[in-house]
């Protein structure tokens, strides 16, 4: 016979209930041990982590996250462990269950509604299922059995269609001996009045409780050290932040953003915010409305918000200084190409030695974007009369909110990157929230004219020159590297793959390495390009972000950049591949011809097609380029069998970008154009009092006939 083990974890409220489960389990099962952890008691219960868990989940759930630590335990000293939920009553033995056991969870039928693989009724796990432990959510993640005794784990919700007469195991979820004629408070499915021998059961249970102590007890992790209830919205935040402080009260009355310190808001205003439709409907945009702030201070009192959290008076933005100086904003943390464009903004203006301050912006950002760059060394408080905003036009207004002194009074300039011929107008909205656009090429300067009722100029995007290229040796190999959250369809891998494998059916000296990231979070775009390359041993996919360093090596040790792309705002990876004396496979398309011709790389034809259904956020009726696949095999061909000429085009590539994509040319660009709109600001500026009042002194003498 198995060694088996009993096991349930309660709160301090239900330890009454553990009592008489425990006894009722041991009466049946002699020989058994029973084992009560209870989670908010006095002891260590020696779990990482276990103050975060505690303060984030309910205490049901608390209970379904620590049951595999006490299970996993129990199973170093026992064949088999039960757990059971500690609102249960054992009335005769168990089916066996033997050491092969892998996994039963769900016995019967779940509860209505129920949708989690393992939940609080039974789970019964051996020995040789540990490793289930480390995942135990995961539905479906390991074999497992569904008991199907008539007489196991009987409850209200399934009592309806259930008899009693080979009962062995009843749940009392929500029994309140207060109110012994309700067998649960919140469900009336079963009543009491109707099922005599049921009413019987439930009488001995009450009985039992009362004589094991039972009273109300309030839960250890049900409030703040002041007292303060712990709400839903708390412990939602408390479940998204790793890093807990002690003074849960302060960090709750904190601003997480510099939006909500702006308009006198916290965590956890935003929080119940978040959590109530009925606010969202009433207060569409809370960090902008002064009703939501009213609404905190006199409904949100009555419904529980704590006094200590209560909004306070939003910060009136700073006037800018009267000194010449530009405010670079923009996400300078995040690895995106509008966040690359804003770097190399500040470095051709650190060049140029124009005074200037950073802000960082990374609330907006979408949390699938990583944000691991250093911040700046010049971040300040915006403190000039010009601010560069260095997202696009659809972020502009986020951005703005967030650090209303980088618009409030000045003059903004918009660097905004797009990729197709025509300028959306969902995009339209940025352009009454800057007084001029600076485009990242001239097809996109193109594509946004179009449609800009204020100044759209060209930015001569800088590349910086990473050095002399060091001297390839070995197999032919090609590069492309690109972001699925920038759509493969645009980047357009599959061509690439497709192109490689007409160039070299049967070549062995050859090679094709794909760099990625985020590939998670587009699974059928990926899967399309893994399954593509899966059974070309000369194809490697890369699909991580790198380190500065591994990027430079791997195009260190590449050949030729190969970008069969649909489209582009700029190309900054062809033009980083450039500078590093590459040869260049481009399609002839879109920005790319401005650096890229016959001399510097090999410009691939193309004819022009719908985008079609599935990549978004480009319209299915926009257009973008095919390019020829066959003329990019040949390019490649010809790169593989000519080195000499791959190394020719690669260093007149260099040259050419050198001479005209250079940090200092575009710093002198940059210069200049913030001198022509720092006088504009000027210009702007209301005439002082004192000023006003001495030149209509004047005008009245001049009228007189006064000198």
């Amino acid at each position: 016979m198995p060694d088996v083990a009993a096991c349930t974890v309660a709160t301090r409220g239900q330890l009454p209930a553990a009592r008489v489960l425990a006894a009722s389990y041991v009466r049946h099962h002699p020989g058994h041990t029973f084992t009560t952890l209870v989670l908010d008691g006095d002891d260590d219960l020696g779990i990482e982590d276990f103050r975060h868990l505690a303060l984030s989940l309910t205490p049901g759930e608390l209970a379904d996250a620590v049951a595999p630590h006490v299970i996993r335990r129990l199973l170093d000293e026992h064949d088999v462990v039960i757990r059971l939920a500690p609102e249960s009553l054992v009335l005769a033995p168990f089916p066996t269950f033997g050491t092969g056991l892998t996994l039963i969870a769900k016995v019967l039928t779940p509860r209505p509604g129920d949708t989690e693989f393992v939940d609080d009724v039974v789970v019964a796990v051996g020995r040789d299922a540990k490793a289930c432990l480390d995942f135990w959510p995961q539905k479906g993640a390991f074999e497992h059995t569904v008991l199907r005794d008539p007489g196991f784990a009987l409850a209200h919700w399934n009592l309806h269609e259930r008899d009693l007469a080979n009962a062995s195991l009843i749940q009392f979820p929500g029994y309140d001996p207060a109110t012994p004629w309700m067998l649960t408070a919140d469900h009336a499915d079963v009543l009491l009045s109707e099922r005599a021998e049921l009413r019987e059961i439930a009488d001995e249970y009450r009985e039992l409780l009362l004589a094991n102590g039972y009273e109300e007890i309030t839960y250890g992790f049900a409030s703040l050290v002041d007292g303060t209830p712990i709400t839903e919205p708390m412990r939602t935040l408390f479940g998204a932040e790793q890093n807990l402080p002690q003074d849960l009260n302060a960090w709750l009355s904190e601003p997480d953003t510099p939006t909500q310190r702006n308009a006198g808001l916290n965590r956890l205003l935003m929080a119940i915010w978040d959590a109530r439709p009925d606010l969202q409907r009433a207060f569409p945009r809370p960090l902008q409305e002064p009703g939501f702030r009213d609404w905190c201070r006199e409904w949100g009192v009555r419904e529980g918000v704590p006094e200590w959290a209560l909004p306070t008076e939003p910060t009136a933005p700073q006037p800018p200084q009267n000194e010449f100086g530009v405010n670079v904003a923009g996400f300078h943390t995040a690895e995106l190409g509008i966040g690359e464009m804003g770097r190399v903004a500040l470095r051709a203006i650190e060049a140029a030695g124009v005074p200037h301050v950073s802000v960082v912006e990374e609330h907006s950002i979408a949390n699938t974007v990583r944000t691991a760059l250093d911040e700046p060394d010049s971040v300040g408080a915006p403190r000039f009369p010009i601010s560069l905003i260095t997202v696009n036009g659809d972020s502009t207004r986020a951005l703005l909110e967030a650090h209303p002194e980088v618009g409030h009074e000045r003059y903004r300039i918009g660097l905004w990157a797009w990729e197709l011929e025509d300028f959306p107008a969902s995009m339209h909205s940025g352009f009454g929230l800057v007084d001029e656009v600076w485009a990242v090429s001239d097809f996109t300067r193109d594509a946004i004219a179009k449609h800009s009722p204020i100044p759209v100029k060209t930015f001569p995007v800088p590349v910086p020159d990473p050095g002399e290229p060091e001297l390839r040796a070995g197999r032919t190999r090609f590069l492309f590297a690109f972001d699925h959250n920038s759509t493969a369809g645009r980047k357009n891998p599959y061509g690439l793959v497709e192109a490689f494998h007409k160039a070299f059916p049967d070549r062995d000296d050859v090679e094709l390495v794909i760099k990625s990231t985020n590939s998670h979070l587009h699974t059928s775009a990926a899967e399309r390009l893994r399954l593509q390359a899966l059974n070309d041993k000369r194809i490697t996919l890369i699909e991580r972000y790198l380190t500065v360093q591994e990027l430079h090596d791997l195009y260190a040790t590449s050949t030729a950049y190969v970008s069969l792309h649909r489209s582009e705002g700029f190309g900054l990876t062809v033009a980083e591949a450039m500078i590093r004396g590459m040869a260049v496979i481009s399609t002839d398309y879109s920005s790319t011809p401005e650096f890229v011709d016959d001399k510097t790389g090999w410009p691939i034809p193309f004819t022009m097609v719908d985008v079609g259904e599935g990549w978004p956020p480009y319209q299915p009726e926009a257009r973008w380029a095919d390019p020829d696949l066959d003329a990019a095999a040949r390019a490649m061909r010809e790169i593989a069998d000519d080195p000499d000429e791959a190394r020719k085009r690669g260093r007149a590539a260099r040259e050419h970008l050198l001479e005209t994509r250079s940090v200092e040319a575009a710093g002198q660009w940059i210069a200049e154009q913030l001198h022509q709109a720092h006088e504009v600001w000027r210009t702007r500026q209301p005439v002082p009092a004192s000023i006003a009042r001495r030149a209509a002194h004047r005008v009245r003498r001049v009228v007189r006939g006064d000198r």
